[in-house]
C-alpha cells in the first residue's frame, strides 16, 4: 500500500483535512468524538506525520530543501553542512580591485599570479572565501575585458 497522507487520514474518518491536520499537530479546537476517530484512523495505518512535507507546506522564505537520493553517499553530510553554513552566512562584498589588492599580498601561496586584469582562479576565490572572509563573497566590478561584452559598463569605463 502507498504512503498514507492527510487526505487519506481525512477520507476514512470521514473529517476535513483541516480538521485531521489540527489533531495531528494538536492545535485549535476540535471534538473530542473527531480526536478519537482521527487517531483511530491513524493507529490502524500507522501512520506518521512527515515533519519535511509540512516544512515545504509552511514555504517559509529561510527554507532550502535538499532532495539526495540515499543517505549512504560519504559525503551527504559534508554537502548539508556545507549548505547550512552558506544559507545562514551573510555574504561577504568586494570589489575586484580590493579583491586583487588582497591576493597580491599572499602571491606567493598561488600557483596562477594575481594582477589586475587577470581573471581570478578557483584558488584565488577560494582564498577570499575561506581565509579573508571566512564566508561567502561576491566579487563585483570586473575588468570589462574579461567579462561578457553585454555586461553594463559601469561609470569608470573600466569595470563591468
Amino acid at each position: 500500500m502507498a504512503r498514507m497522507t492527510i487526505k487519506d487520514i481525512a477520507r476514512e474518518s470521514g473529517y476535513s483535512t483541516g480538521t485531521v491536520s489540527r489533531v495531528l499537530n494538536e492545535s485549535g479546537p476540535v471534538s473530542e468524538q473527531a480526536v478519537k476517530r482521527i487517531r483511530e484512523v491513524v493507529d490502524k495505518y500507522h501512520f506518521q506525520l512527515n515533519t519535511n512535507a509540512k516544512f515545504l507546506k509552511q514555504q517559509t522564505p529561510e527554507g532550502i530543501a535538499v532532495i539526495i537520493r540515499g543517505t549512504n553517499n560519504l559525503l551527504f553530510a559534508s554537502l548539508v553542512e556545507r549548505l547550512q553554513h552558506v544559507a545562514s552566512s551573510d555574504f561577504a562584498r568586494v570589489s575586484y580591485t580590493d579583491a586583487i589588492e588582497i591576493l597580491k599580498k599572499n602571491n606567493d601561496k598561488f600557483d596562477y599570479k594575481v594582477e589586475w586584469g587577470c581573471d581570478l582562479q578557483t584558488e584565488h576565490e577560494r582564498y577570499l572565501t575561506e581565509q579573508v572572509f571566512q564566508k561567502p563573497v561576491f566579487v563585483t566590478d570586473y575588468p570589462k575585458n574579461i567579462k561578457a561584452f553585454y555586461m553594463r559598463l559601469n561609470d569608470d569605463g573600466r569595470t563591468v
